[in-house]
């Protein structure tokens, strides 16, 4: 049974259709979690004041950091040692200081609630998906927003965690996704027509 060329192309700009329907509705719904990841917990802001002025002992301790002479600078650029000993030792504030502190805090708080808000809105759209297989731009654009939410929960996960635990959040990732696109891609048989 020969198709004719207009079919053909009905056909093709459906998919294509479809096709886009289904990626806006994936961007759509990570856009709608990533608001609700900031309604919840959102970061810091680009700081919009000048760094504290820490140029004495006690500005440096109001500010939140520790007044230390250059030669004791943990992790930092120590300056040489004179070798004549007579001049008093140079001190610095050292950091983190409060408002830093602060800052990590409020990101830190925001990573973990975007963490927890694409993992669980990835697992809704990829029951939606699953449950609403039939529907044909409906059940691709939940599938596709799941898989763009849990990439973006593992990217979470994965600034979190330290060295080894990076390789191990992208191989737990791989094995997933493998494991999902099996479920979702495989063949069936097909069933003999009577």
């Amino acid at each position: 049974m020969e198709t004719r060329p207009q079919e053909s192309v009905k056909r093709v700009g459906l998919s294509f259709i479809n096709g886009a329907f289904a990626v806006a509705l994936a961007l759509l719904f990570v856009l709608l979690l990533r608001t609700i990841a900031i309604q919840i917990a959102a970061p810091a802001k680009p700081a919009d004041s000048p760094y504290p002025d820490t140029s004495t002992e006690e500005k440096c301790k109001n500010a939140g950091g520790a007044w230390v002479p250059v030669q004791e600078a943990k992790g930092g650029y120590a300056a040489p040692v004179a070798e004549d000993r007579t001049t008093a030792p140079q001190y610095f504030c050292q950091g983190p200081l409060a408002f830093e502190r602060e800052r990590d805090l409020k990101d830190e708080k925001s990573r973990q609630a975007t963490l927890f808000v694409f993992a669980v809105g990835g697992a809704i759209a990829a029951g939606f998906g699953l449950f609403l297989k039939k529907v044909k731009a409906l059940a691709p654009g939940m599938l596709l927003g799941s898989i763009v939410s849990f990439f973006v929960a593992v990217v979470s996960v994965w600034q979190m965690a330290p060295g080894l635990g990076q390789l191990a959040v992208i191989a737990v990732l791989f094995v997933a996704l493998a494991v999902f696109a099996y479920v979702i891609f495989r063949e069936k048989p097909q069933q003999p027509q009577v």
